[in-house]
């Protein structure tokens, strides 16, 4: 590949790229071969040069001679953090097996390939019904996207869907597989609601079992956690941290509500009233769609203090990044990070938090009524009951999260100790 000039691409910095009176290329100089090319209409989208790998006698791939160029997709519908993860699983599997990820494209340039018809799912569908539209983003770019991003729809089977499937499962991830095979399912059936496609490869097919987790942290994994917690918020100047302070808090402050990974790490200060002490998270954002208040104990006011005293300026997340976007992506890998790195003993998940702090209300005595009301879950009983009780339970919610407060405390051995609530082993 020839020469050519290098930029530091950022969000901010391809946002302003104007267009010029002939069509031009920025190079991201952090991602070899991605560029974003820019029309003289101002259209935008993501471009990859890269040489062709050829198998070698040793039974690897090696660079060729030819040059290729795979689009990935347009801006701003891919973002500049989506464009370098697809980037990086393509550039992997053109070392390790040789994939080329412009072949679809070469095979039928006009022809509607897989990746588009999931970003057209994205935009059209996933991000206008689906709270969880992210997760579905971050799956496709993981574990569908690498394989299947220049695929031709129409040329897709069902033998396709089992090996992708089954490549997840391999890896011991047979959750994981369900649900890229839930997606991918949806994605089709969408597909063949706007004519890409005249069946659906994955209609039943058949998922892995799977078994409801019954997790819950012990006593010593809580303390644990949060030493291990305080020790990423202390890191000094120069040094990596395994994960970002402000991730750290926001995993404590996880710990300290109860509340979803999802609602805490797209908290909004417009959601916080800090005089009172109440979060209320939107019905746009709680998972069952139920707008619910939070309490705030003086613990958790105490680390949101934290938060803004440490945060960038002007952000509208509470627990930002430094260029003021959310942690949300970067937390879901959080405690696979520290327990990769040595600092975790236990074998839990962010998931099992909640768990935990319900198992520990209801062991304090706690009636469930409110621990569910606590963690905004979805009640049974009769419709007509939701519908005209309306009762808030502001009082009883604030109860029961000074309780797990006072547990927890005592635990950490700071503030009031009180009576310590022995977790079930």
């Amino acid at each position: 590949m020839t020469a050519r000039p290098l930029m530091k691409l950022t969000d901010k910095a391809v946002a302003n790229l104007k267009p010029r009176p002939t069509r031009y290329q920025a190079f991201d100089e952090g991602c070899p071969g991605l560029s974003i090319r820019v029309t003289p209409t101002g259209g935008k989208s993501w471009v990859w040069q890269y040489r062709e790998h050829v198998a070698t006698t040793s039974g690897g791939y090696a660079p060729g001679k030819r040059t290729r160029f795979w689009t990935l997709g347009t801006y701003p519908a891919l973002s500049l953090r989506d464009a370098h993860a697809l980037t990086e699983k393509a550039r992997s599997l053109l070392k390790t097996r040789g994939v080329d990820p412009a072949a679809g494209k070469r095979e039928a340039s006009t022809a509607q390939t897989f990746g588009e018809l999931a970003t057209d799912y994205l935009e059209r569908r996933a991000k206008k019904y689906k709270k969880s539209w992210r997760e579905d983003r971050r799956q496709l770019i993981a574990d569908v996207l690498p394989d299947w991003q220049s695929r031709l729809v129409k040329t897709l089977t069902r033998r396709d869907v089992h090996a992708l499937c089954d490549r997840i499962i391999d890896r011991g991830a047979p959750v994981a597989a369900n649900r890229v095979l839930a997606l991918v399912s949806a994605i089709f059936s969408y597909g063949m609601d706007k004519d890409w496609l005249d069946h659906n490869p994955a209609a039943r097919l058949k998922k892995q079992p799977e078994q409801s987790r019954e997790r819950v942290l012990t006593d010593h994994e809580l303390v644990e956690l949060w030493a291990v917690l305080e020790s990423m918020k202390a890191v000094t100047a120069g040094a990596t941290p395994c994960i970002p302070a402000m991730v750290a808090r926001g995993l404590q402050f996880q710990l300290r509500t109860g509340q979803r990974g999802g609602e805490v790490f797209t908290m909004a200060w417009a959601d916080v009233d800090l005089a009172t002490g109440w979060w209320t998270i939107p019905a746009a954002k709680a998972k069952n769609g139920t707008t619910h208040r939070v309490p705030l104990t003086p613990a958790a006011l105490a680390l949101l203090a934290e938060a803004k005293a440490h945060g960038p300026a002007d952000h509208g997340w509470v627990f930002a990044g430094r260029a003021g976007g959310s942690y949300h992506a970067r937390a879901t890998k959080a405690i696979a990070l520290l327990r990769s790195a040595g600092l975790l003993t236990g074998d839990y998940w962010r998931h099992d938090f909640r768990r935990t702090i319900a198992t520990g209300m209801t062991t304090a005595g706690l009636p469930s009524t409110i621990v569910n009301k606590v963690m905004n879950q979805q009640e049974g009983g009769p419709s007509v009951t939701k519908i005209y009780d309306r009762y808030t339970y502001d009082k009883e919610k604030r109860h029961a999260l000074d309780t797990w407060g006072r547990h927890l405390d005592a635990l950490l051995g700071v503030g009031s100790l009180g009576r310590v609530v022995p977790f079930p082993r």
